[in-house]
């Protein structure tokens, strides 16, 4: 392994971000450098050039692989595992680089994964035991001293007792720790405290980053009109001080909370900036959806369900929304559909206009498509001319018109 750089990656979905934050705190409280995006992306920070340098310096990947891993076609994650994956293959083959978990009952055959996660082996994290051989085997991977196992589960159990995570205990753990010494059990406690004192320092670092970083940076982009990054920072801000007051005022300057309903019901609802159309997609969850936080943008939908034509849309964040999603054959695959809908005389300059739900193609004409309509004689086919053709508010043929 390479001495310039020691740091793990967790990769994972937003989803699972409780399970992985134990796993985090269980390899740092060993000492092990870990690049977790909850703790590292704050401030100004570019996101997405932080993240691929990230996963270009470090020693070890760790995709955390789930049921929301499987259940999301879509997500940030997958881009960080095809980095993880390309850079893999630079390597020799008995470098260890990728190395995949699994925190529930995902299996490998079935999982979402690249092809290259197959080729290594899997660790299975679902209780203390697993996290603790886990920190073994990282800090082997990383040519550190490995604790004894009693030293790295009493690490890891702490963890877990600080998150209110509940694992039932293996059986026979309780049998082994009754014959632990009374030494041995006054180096547990001293663990456990110095966990408990470490915690709270630690809650104490993140309220202190909240509000001089992250509360400063939302208040500068409120005032910049970027409120979708005010948005994201402040959820960001969120899992570090769920309950501070100063976070929950500015709320209502940069979210809305609204419900998302489709017909049929079911339907995975993505959401982004429509002035940013190169951003990610973000996952808002299956319909329906009830008190739904986000961000006062005018936003760009994307709407998908098996069975059921994709549908895009763009709207602002004033009502409740609902969408009528139509059959996957019934939309031509180079047409969207445009929902009904007014326009208001300050945009057109003249009334109000109503239009219906039309079909419209997805790209514009190109001159080679026109010309290929020409040299076809699409002019001089009247299948394609229904409508009269008024000039000086005379009906005049369609020669007339053509001459």
């Amino acid at each position: 392994m390479s001495d310039e750089h020691k740091a793990v990656f967790l990769s994972y979905a937003s989803q699972d971000v409780e399970a992985v934050k134990r796993i985090c705190d269980a390899l740092r409280q060993t000492g092990v450098e870990v690049w977790f995006d909850q703790n590292e992306l704050v401030g100004g920070d570019a996101w997405d050039r932080k993240i691929r340098r990230q996963i270009k310096e470090c020693a070890l990947f760790v995709p955390v692989i789930s049921a929301s891993t499987q259940a999301r076609a879509e997500g940030y994650f997958r881009l960080e595992w095809l980095l993880a994956v390309e850079r893999s293959r630079l390597m020799a083959d008995d470098q260890t680089f990728l190395l995949p978990v699994v925190i529930d009952d995902t299996t490998d055959t079935a999982a979402r994964v690249p092809d290259r996660f197959c080729d290594v082996q899997w660790t299975r994290v679902r209780n203390a035991d697993a996290e603790a051989a886990f920190v073994r085997r990282v800090i082997a991977l990383l040519g550190g001293t490995v604790p004894s196992a009693s030293t790295a589960d009493a690490v890891v159990e702490p963890v877990k007792r600080a998150t209110a995570s509940v694992t039932p205990m293996a059986s026979g753990r309780k049998g082994r720790r009754s014959k632990f010494s009374w030494i041995a059990l006054a180096t547990v406690m001293v663990a456990g405290l110095g966990t408990v004192f470490v915690s709270s320092r630690q809650r104490s670092a993140k309220l202190r980053r909240v509000h001089e970083t992250m509360l400063p940076e939302i208040e500068r982009l409120i005032t910049a009109k970027d409120l979708g990054a005010a948005f994201a920072l402040a959820v960001a801000a969120e899992r570090e001080a769920p309950d501070d007051a100063a976070l929950k005022a500015l709320w209502p300057r940069i979210a809305v909370t609204t419900s998302i309903e489709t017909m049929p019901a079911g339907a995975d609802v993505f959401v982004k900036d429509y002035y940013k159309p190169q951003a990610e997609w973000r996952f808002v969850g299956k319909t329906p959806l009830r008190e739904v936080r986000l961000p006062k943008v005018y936003t760009h939908w994307k709407i998908q369900k098996e069975g059921c034509a994709t549908l895009e849309r763009a709207l602002g964040m004033d009502a409740p929304v609902k969408f009528d999603l139509d059959p996957a054959t019934a939309i031509p695959a180079d047409m969207v559909k445009v929902g009904a809908g007014s326009l208001p005389s300050f945009v057109t300059g003249l009334t109000s206009i109503k239009l219906d739900e039309f079909l419209i193609d997805r790209y514009e004409v190109t001159n080679r498509q026109f010309k290929k309509f020409i040299d076809a004689g699409g002019y001089k086919n009247s299948a394609y001319w229904k409508q009269p053709f008024v000039r000086g508010g005379k009906t005049i043929s369609r020669e007339e018109m053509l001459g």
